[in-house]
């Protein structure tokens, strides 16, 4: 038997070949059919993750309609039986590609629930749906930024829905109604999975990618068009079926295949149709296999409150519940409680890039090196010098002053009522761990008055504390999976300079024509107007490999500030990258500095040109506070204790270098420096072990010194004098009378 007329059941098991020519039949005939491709896609949602997609047009080909196919054993491992009597009359092809072998499935009308009273899940058919187009939008923006992108709203954009590969930010209009925004994400989300290697070429490390593709790569993905749009509509039409939101609603629509697939449709054979519905598949299953697992960790609804009819009626039998069927309606709230707060957050971000144009702020940052495209990618803005136009812009866009105000965004004036906090000022939008605006930082004006701060951040709000935001991790955090290595630096511009000037290198050495991807690729980071905090060291240690594939490369500024801040993250960034370096850059300069005077290349340059472990500064730093005094035996012999009480406070990885640095500076023999280690050592570990309060020697008895690796042998431990114990206090009472 070479062929069946669709629609028609085998009913006796054929050969590999002669299904393959059924489906191919079948294809054809769907491809010239202008609902043909819909009818392809919903066979897909039934059998497609499960058996692939020209199965699924093979189960179509026999029995059109007939829902979910499965083997016998797929039907027994779900809870199912074949019902007496069934016989099987669908067939696929199984096995390896080398030696396909026919195989039989049974569709759901004959099978019944192993277990009377129970109801088992179909095989393939998720258990979890979202329930509603917010909720399956929330799912896939968690899944965005799972993946590294962040998902902006912006108010309006000229390219529509699109996803900017260098910024890894996808833009969906905030005007989208929800089940449209769900699908134009899912659409992005698709170029994401499909498309992998257009991204890998923004990131660092990456290699330039190659082989055929729907469309070129380019900045962002408005330009989709052909097979290209059809595939991500495609796997988005899979997508929002799964999480049991209507395609039509979303307003995805498909014409023939054959309108799509070429310029010449009759060219068009089966194997193309097989190929592209194979990839749309695999990229769908990705991304709703994510998208389940996000939307099991939610709540279920609560259970409906029973009827006092039905509180009253007698329950007749006793049975085994039944397995509900979770759907996952709450509204979204992705990932902070109060998502009215990321809302007005996003829309004042937008009401302050529309104002960039033609601002001083514009020409500051040009002036700095940024220029409008990278403007663009860090979405840098201006806020106006008046007292009232982002609170006038947010009111007539329906947000609440209550929420204004909770962002951080408007405070009372002297008079009561409310103006703006961010006024005159070139406008930095910070983004949280998931990718969402929490808040904003302000740069002045060079000619501000006197007394005005130079930066302004907004407020500690419900979702935004400086110490717990490390500016540019939301960013690059995709890069830093990639295997990018993380900078920190001190100030914002300086996060924006390094990331463009590592951007610059590698693009450099693509046009350059370089077969292996650029070595020592940098991800900026900052804290942002605070010190560095044990939060911000751990959000980066959680992202990346800071102990030994990526150590931190610290880039602080040459002044007294930087000299400080150098021993204060000695202290916090060893425990996690006790490899820790910092670049050898030219005499009082920071990177912003550089990128603004050389450019991007020079500062990539400097970056790479040469480093010392950060342990080097942080001694300097302690070294050089006793500069004065150590001509004198009293301030050497200060310095030195210093500096031991900094190496036995981190413990470096190689104690040797930094005793002999000290020796070097101090004039202290390499003996006695190791040995005021090894007494610091003991003293931190008598304080941690000894309660307080507690008198006498250590109980935890002396420390192992031959552990500690020092390359010179310690000074024996002189034994120290116990302090008397003090006198007892007098009880409380009366004085007694005197006789």
């Amino acid at each position: 038997m070479a062929s069946a007329s669709p629609g028609r059941a085998i009913g006796h098991q054929s050969s590999p070949a002669e299904l393959r020519a059924i489906a191919d039949q079948h294809l054809i005939a769907r491809a010239a059919d202008p609902d043909g491709w819909y009818r392809l896609l919903a066979a897909a949602a039934g059998n497609g993750q499960r058996h692939g997609f020209a199965n699924a047009a093979l189960i179509d080909a026999q029995q059109p309609g007939s829902g979910p196919a499965a083997t016998h054993d797929e039907w027994a491992n779900a809870g199912w039986r074949i019902r007496k009597g069934q016989h099987a009359h669908i067939w696929i092809i199984a096995g390896h590609a080398d030696m396909p072998v026919a195989t039989a499935v049974f569709t759901n009308d004959q099978v019944r629930p192993a277990r009377t009273g129970a109801r088992p899940a179909l095989p393939g058919i998720a258990r979890i749906s979202a329930g509603s187009p917010d909720r399956a939008l929330g799912a896939l923006v968690a899944l965005a930024r799972r993946s590294g992108y962040t998902v902006t709203r912006p108010e309006d954009t000229a390219d529509g829905p699109c996803t900017d590969w260098d910024q890894h930010t996808i833009m969906i209009p905030a005007s989208t109604p929800p089940a449209a925004a769900a699908a134009a994400l899912a659409h992005q989300l698709a170029h994401i999975v499909r498309h992998a290697d257009l991204a890998a070429a923004s990131l660092p490390g990456g290699e330039t990618p190659v082989g055929d593709r729907p469309h070129q790569p380019g900045p962002i993905t408005a330009d989709c068009y052909g097979t290209a749009a059809v595939e991500a509509d495609s796997a988005a039409w899979l997508v929002l079926t799964r999480l049991g939101v209507d395609p039509a609603e979303a307003g995805i629509s498909f014409p023939a295949a054959r309108i799509w697939a070429g310029p010449d449709w009759r060219s068009l054979s089966a194997r193309v149709i097989a190929a592209v519905g194979e990839r749309i598949v695999a990229t769908a299953k990705q991304i709703t296999v994510h998208a389940d697992k996000v939307l099991a960790d939610l709540p279920g609804p609560p259970a409906p409150a029973p009827s006092p009819a039905s509180a009253q009626a007698p329950e007749p039998t006793q049975r085994r519940p039944a397995a509900p069927r979770v759907t996952a309606a709450d509204p979204a709230r992705w990932p902070y409680p109060d998502q009215a707060l990321v809302m007005v957050n996003g829309a004042a971000a937008a009401f302050f890039r529309a104002r960039l144009p033609g601002s001083w702020a514009a020409a500051y940052l040009a002036g700095r090196g940024f220029g409008p495209e990278i403007c663009r990618r860090w979405q840098l803005g201006y806020a106006p010098d008046g007292w009232t136009g982002l609170l006038d812009h947010l009111r007539a866009a329906g947000y609440p002053d209550a929420v204004i105000q909770a962002a951080g965004l408007v405070r009372p004036s002297s008079l009561g009522t409310l103006i703006d906090v961010f006024r005159n000022r070139a406008m930095i939008p910070v983004r949280g761990i998931h990718g969402q605006i929490v808040g904003f930082a302000g740069r002045a004006p060079a000619d501000a008055g006197e007394g005005t701060p130079k930066y302004l951040n907004t407020a500690t709000t419900a979702i935004f504390r400086k110490d717990h935001v490390l500016y540019g991790l939301a960013e690059t955090g995709a890069a830093l999976h990639a295997g990018a290595r993380p900078a920190l630096v001190e100030g914002y511009f300086d996060v924006i300079a390094v990331n463009e000037a590592s951007r610059a290198r590698v693009l450099a050495g693509t046009s350059a024509g370089d077969a292996a991807p650029s070595p020592g690729r940098l991800a900026g980071v900052a804290p942002g107007g605070t010190a560095l905090s044990t939060h911000q060291i751990e959000l980066l240690a959680g992202t990346c490999d800071l102990r030994v594939s990526t150590p931190l490369l610290v880039v602080l500024d040459a002044d007294q500030g930087g000299r400080k801040a150098a021993i204060r993250d000695y202290r916090l960034i060893t425990p996690y990258s006790p490899a820790a370096t910092t670049p050898v850059l030219p005499e009082r300069a920071d990177p912003a500095a550089i990128f603004e005077k050389d450019g991007p290349l020079a500062l990539a340059g400097a970056l790479a040109g040469g480093e010392h472990p950060l342990a080097d500064i942080a001694v300097d730093a302690v070294l050089n506070s006793w500069a004065g005094k150590l001509q004198w035996a009293e301030g050497q012999l200060g310095a030195a204790r210093a500096a031991a009480r900094l190496l036995a406070e981190t413990r470096p990885d190689d104690p040797a270098r930094q005793v002999a640095r000290v020796q070097e500076r101090t004039g202290v023999p390499f003996a006695e420096v190791t040995a005021e280690i090894l007494a610091a050592l003991e003293a931190q570990e008598a304080a941690q072990a000894r309660p307080k309060g507690a008198l006498g020697p250590d109980p935890a008895g002396p420390v192992n010194r031959a552990s500690l690796e020092f390359p010179a042998p310690p000074r024996p431990a002189s034994p120290r004098p116990l302090r008397p114990p003090k006198p007892p206090r007098r009880t409380a009472g009366r004085r007694p009378p005197r006789h």
